[in-house]
Order: C-alpha cells, then structure tokens, then sequence
C-alpha cells in the first residue's frame, strides 16, 4: 500500500513524562564582566582542558558544544560518559559549564560543572547538544536523548528535546520533545554544535536519518521554538551523509558540509530557502576528512568559510581549512597542533571580529575510539591564523 508523505511535517511540542531531567537551580547572581575584545595586534593561539577522562573505563568526555555569552564567557555543553558503559552509544549524560576567558584568550574560569540532563536508564544516553539564540535573544539548546528499555526491533531511537534560557545559561526551562520525522525509523541531531537563526528569526537545526533513509535534512520554527517543521530530506547519489554542520553564507543561505560513509571527502550542500529543501553543491576533494564530524563557519566579518576538521585517518593532522571564493577551494589551511594530535568532532563559533573559539574533543596524542578522550576550547585569532596559513 502506498503512503502519500507530505515533505514539511509539522509538528508541535508536548511533555516527556518518561525521561528525567537534571536541570540546574538558579545561581546566585554574579556579575557579568565587561566584555573586553581579544587582543588583534598579537597572535593568539591558547588550548585549555576542560574536562578530562576520569581514567575509569567508561568515563569520557565527548562531543562539546559552545556559544558566545555577553561579556568574556561562553557556554560549554558535552557528553560525559557512565563507568562501565562505551561513553558514547551507551551511558552518557549531559553537563555544562560557563567559561570566562580575557583578553589574551586564556580561560581564567571554567566555572562549576553541573549534571544538566540524564537518561532514566543508567545504559541511556544524553549527548549532541546543539545551540543558538531565538530572535528575542534567548537561548535555545537542542539535545539527543536515548532510553533503550523503550526500544523495539533493534532500532536505536534518539528523541529530540528542547530547552531555553533566559538568563545567559544560568538555568533553563525543563526539556521537551519533539516528535521525530514520522517518515523516519530513526534519526539524529546534526553533531557539530549549531543552530541558526535566520533574519527573519527562523531557527534551523540540521538532522540526519539513519537506516534506509541514510539522507539529511532540516528541522525549522518561525515561532521562536513553538512548533517546528521537517524539511525535505536530501540524499545524493553518489554518498551517504550524515552528522551534518551549518552555517549561513554572505547571501543568508544555509551552507551544508556532511559527514559521508564511502568517500573520503566532504559532501557540501545548500539551501536557499531556510531549510525546506536542500540542494548538492559537490562532493568537495579538497576537504579530506576521516569518519569524523567536522564543522563549517562563514566568518561575515572577513568574508571567508572556516572548516574545522581532522584530515588523517586516524584523527589526526587537523586542520583549520579556508575558503575565499565561495566553498569552491579549500586550498589554504591553518594547522595548529602536532601531526599526531588527536582532535576529533569539533564545532568553530566567532567570539568577536577578529578572533575564534573551538570546541573539541580527543586531546591525545594517541587515537583510540572512546578510549580516554578529554575535552577542551581552542581560542585563536585573525592575525595567528594568517601568520600560520599554508598552501
């Protein structure tokens, strides 16, 4: 029998009442620091750990995500992993912090740790979390979630949840769902970090749908997170993508670069109408990438695309990749780490004009999956990546 699908599937939000959320308390006010711009006229190039693998098997620390906050501080999100369990598919909850950093791009602060979101299920998993700001200026944070014991046929099921916050990260709103892609056995959060917020205010959020679909697609709101839509899903021929990473380019089209599963290359997309449907640029040559999530960053200000991704088999020899005529080459890199330096699933943001903040994961110098990995934030800016480009 066939099904008539319609491709924009609306959808409102209701309440999980099968999940807990470990949502922080109200802090004490603090006051907010001035915010004072990273220093332009010397190169700037700072690593700090944020957190790191307890040395449990088990206890991770993986896939980070951040957001520019008012004054010098940013909003840290990552999946620490359950001992006993892989960290990854299995046993990891959600944690956040709020960093400071001065002018020199040295964190000064990491702020206290908090248990943000938890599974029910000690196996469960809450991880991918995906950030951004709604037209009014709140923040919106997006996450997967997973409860195995509700799971049927084999099928791993990652809902997705929401959050807002008010208050610059300080404390949010309790989590809700919202529903999955009904065409979809199972899907999934992109995993690099953003979420956009078109001129109009129109949130974006890329997904990608695993099993028989193996596409990617879009979920959008034009109510500042009231009730979202499904996009099209994109699949071209020649690959499959998935965990794919957005940004908007200089004419507010949605700029896509996806993770592919038989190419050793990055697949780059667009749309051109906020999400809805997706069209192929190229599988692009010049960005190698291993079985890895990367992230792609239009730096209005300077007018170039920033790629930030590992380019070595093993996660290794990662790379900063630059683009001046339109995502077309990808020719000049910036390579701030050992050859051997493990950097794997990464997500770059501006922190103002001239400077660069990137959560990453891995931080060994020895690359074993969901073994010991740490994470951290790279802060660089303008002047040390074009004292350091490389054809």
């Amino acid at each position: 029998m066939k099904i008539k699908l319609n491709p924009y599937i609306s959808i409102g939000l209701f309440l999980n009442l099968s999940l807990t959320a470990c949502v922080n308390q109200t802090l004490p006010p603090t006051a907010i620091p001035t915010n004072t711009l990273i220093r332009d006229d010397i190169p700037v190039k700072e690593l700090t750990k944020i957190e790191a693998f307890t040395g449990k098997k088990g206890e991770i620390q993986r896939i980070p995500s951040i957001l520019k906050l008012k004054g010098n501080q940013i909003l840290y999100f990552w999946s620490g992993g359950v001992e006993g369990y892989d960290g990854d598919l299995d046993g990891a909850k959600l944690y956040k912090r709020i960093l400071q950093y001065n002018s020199k791009g040295q964190i000064i602060d990491t702020g206290k740790k908090e248990l943000f979101f938890s599974s029910p299920d000690l196996k469960g998993v809450a991880k991918q979390p995906m950030l951004g700001r709604t037209k009014d200026g709140r923040i919106i944070l997006m996450f997967n979630v997973r409860q195995p014991s509700l799971e049927k046929n084999g099928y791993r099921i990652y809902k997705i949840m929401l959050a807002f916050s008010s208050d610059e990260g300080k404390t949010f709103t309790k989590p809700i769902e919202i529903p999955n892609n009904p065409i979809a056995k199972t899907q999934s959060l992109g995993t690099t970090g953003t979420i956009l917020t078109l001129p109009s205010g129109r949130l974006v959020c890329p997904v990608y749908y695993i099993d028989y679909l193996s596409a990617i697609g879009m979920v959008y709101s034009d109510n500042s997170g009231i009730t979202w839509k499904y996009g099209q899903i994109f699949k071209p021929t020649y690959t499959v993508p998935f965990e794919p990473s957005i940004t908007l380019d200089e004419h507010n089209h949605i700029i896509i670069s996806s993770r592919t599963s038989n190419q050793a290359y990055r697949e780059l997309s667009i749309s051109t109408d906020g999400g809805e449907t997706i069209q192929d640029l190229n599988l692009n040559k010049e960005l190698i990438t291993p079985p890895v999530a990367a992230s792609i960053l239009y730096d209005a200000d300077n007018k170039f695309f920033l790629h930030s991704s590992p380019t070595g088999n093993a996660r290794d020899h990662y790379k900063i990749q630059l683009s001046f005529n339109d995502t077309k080459n990808w020719g000049k890199s910036y390579s701030p780490f050992p050859p051997s330096f493990y950097i794997g699933y990464s997500q770059i943001i501006k922190l103002d004009k001239n400077s660069y903040a990137v959560a990453v994961e891995g931080l060994m110098n020895k690359y074993f999956l969901n073994s010991s990995e740490n994470v951290g934030i790279f802060i660089f800016n303008k002047k040390e990546l074009f004292d350091h480009i490389s054809q």
